[in-house]
């Protein structure tokens, strides 16, 4: 019996969960500044939240990482504090252990404000 339970744990890589998005983070998102390229960040960050598998998921944060390596790109400062908040805060929701890689790996290609999200 031990040695089937170790090969269904083995089978799945993920929770059957999808990422847990608070109602206050989502509401935080129809706050966004009026820039073009915080308004692409904030829809891509709707559409991570919409979905409903964490496969799926996995799958889309790669456009919300992009999206905001090209955020960082292209903002000014006090842009970036914001939409690096709600980036960062991805970290900290229920079951995001599985984006963790890809987001991360957005933030260690950006060095510019490393000091300033830091």
């Amino acid at each position: 019996m031990s040695a089937r339970w170790r090969a269904l744990q083995h089978r799945h890589r993920y929770t059957y969960n999808a990422v847990i998005f608070p109602q206050p983070y989502l509401d935080s998102l129809n706050q966004l500044p009026s820039h073009e390229l915080a308004q692409k960040f904030c829809f891509e960050l709707k559409e991570l939240a919409s979905l409903s598998s964490i496969y799926n998921q996995v799958n889309y944060v790669k456009n919300v990482a992009s999206s905001f390596s090209s955020f960082l790109a292209a903002a000014d400062e006090s842009l970036v504090l914001w939409a690096s908040k709600m980036y960062l805060e991805l970290l900290f929701l229920e079951n995001s252990l599985p984006l963790h890689r890809t987001l991360l790996s957005a933030l260690s290609k950006n060095k510019k404000f490393w000091d300033l999200i830091g």
